[in-house]
């Protein structure tokens, strides 16, 4: 048996469902209707024809893809003025909130369009593998799944049989040790010092610098990447590459970036550099 209380609850909604204006609310006029008892209110936008506005959040890693849903939503958006694309270049990202109004009328934010850049799988791998040490084996390798990224001149082609001269190199590494020492006595003392020189000697086939070249991202300009090959001398021996002012080669990236976004905006969007959290 229903108790009491419960029924009044049942009639009570009935009655409130007889006093909605369904009409209205189909039509989008009333939105929201408050609850019983002023515990909160229910949305009624899923009984109506359509949304009471256009939200959603696209994503994309490309700047083409993110320019032209931009001049997509832009083309009804823009009515209402120049509209803010925020850049962040350290980032690699942008976004536009499409509907983000003004000072006067501000929006709701709940349109949005982010782009966020993802790196070519090369530039990635140099970028990953920069200051990591590595035993022979290890940094063969990596020479070897990205030898055609690898140049030995600043100006020079990639993937030569030059490249694959320091890769043989790497593989036979020979730490050698020179040793020199020296001993002072005197009556009341005893002193002495050594001086041990250790040389990483590959047949003359390591060089100190190698050049990486290949894209940061797949819509930027190609990229001659300096790169330092160092021994570090433990047993066994180990290696490693260093982006050579790796900190300035991000600056620039980020920079190319802004420059490539801001080309890229329809006309109605305005570049802003930094992020904007609604």
């Amino acid at each position: 048996m229903i108790e009491s209380a419960a029924l009044d609850r049942i009639l009570a909604l009935q009655d409130a469902s007889r006093t909605i204006d369904w009409a209205a609310v189909q039509s989008g006029v009333i939105p929201a209707v408050a609850r019983d008892g002023n515990t909160g209110v229910y949305d009624l936008e899923g009984f109506a024809d359509n949304r009471r506005q256009f939200r959603g959040v696209y994503t994309t890693a490309s700047i083409e893809s993110f320019a032209k849903y931009l001049e997509w939503q832009g083309a009804k958006a823009g009515a209402l003025g120049a509209m803010p694309c925020f850049i962040d270049g350290e980032a690699g990202s942008a976004a536009a909130f499409l509907d983000i109004g003004d000072a006067l009328k501000p929006g709701h934010c709940l349109n949005r369009a982010v782009l966020k850049l993802e790196p070519t799988a090369a530039y990635a791998a140099i970028v990953k593998a920069s200051g990591q040490q590595t035993d022979q084996r290890g940094m063969a390798n990596f020479l070897e799944d990205w030898r055609r990224y690898f140049a030995v001149d600043e100006y020079g082609p990639t993937g030569t049989a030059d490249v694959l001269k320091v890769l043989r190199s790497v593989r036979s590494i020979d730490i050698s040790t020179k040793v020199t020492a020296g001993q002072a006595v005197t009556n009341h003392g005893e002193s002495r010092s050594g001086f041990v020189a250790l040389d990483a000697n590959a047949n003359k086939g390591l060089p100190d610098q190698l050049w990486f070249v290949c894209k940061p991202f797949v819509e930027f300009a190609e990229r001659r990447i300096e790169v330092d090959l160092s021994t570090i001398f433990i047993e066994p021996p180990k290696l490693t590459l260093r982006i050579r002012a790796k900190e300035a080669l991000f600056e620039d990236i980020a920079a190319e970036f802004q420059d490539l976004i801001s080309d890229a905006l329809p006309s109605v969007f305005t570049p802003v550099s930094g992020a904007f959290k609604p």
